[in-house]
């Protein structure tokens, strides 16, 4: 019920073809459990992922460090709010601004900015 509630407050909130397009990239880039073993069976990670822009469903902001930042802060938020314990991973997951060759000895571009 509550994916039915939240599909049809897109609906009354956005125009239709822009409704459709968070409806599905919601559904193509939504939370997945996964098991990896017995090692932290009681514990629930929660990996957060940056934007997926490639995604032809994405109509929200590129490029933009800001709305990565926003992105990211909500997600945690999200974490704390459901008791999983965060994992910010933009290692596997690059950003736009990553660079090809590493900085300082790193490619993560949350630790040179």
């Amino acid at each position: 019920m509550k994916l039915i509630g939240r599909v049809v407050r897109q609906y009354r909130t956005f125009r239709p073809v822009i409704a459709t397009k968070n409806v599905l990239y919601g559904l193509t880039e939504r939370e997945k459990r996964k098991s990896f073993g017995p090692a932290n069976a009681d514990d629930t990670f929660y990996v957060i992922r940056c934007i997926n822009s490639a995604s032809r469903f994405h109509n929200g902001p590129v490029l933009n460090l800001l709305a990565n930042h926003s992105y990211v802060l909500s997600h945690l938020h999200h974490a704390y709010e459901h008791g999983y314990l965060p994992v910010v991973d933009q290692l596997n997951y690059p950003v736009y601004n990553t660079p090809a060759q590493p900085i300082n000895g790193t490619r993560n571009p949350w630790e040179f900015f």
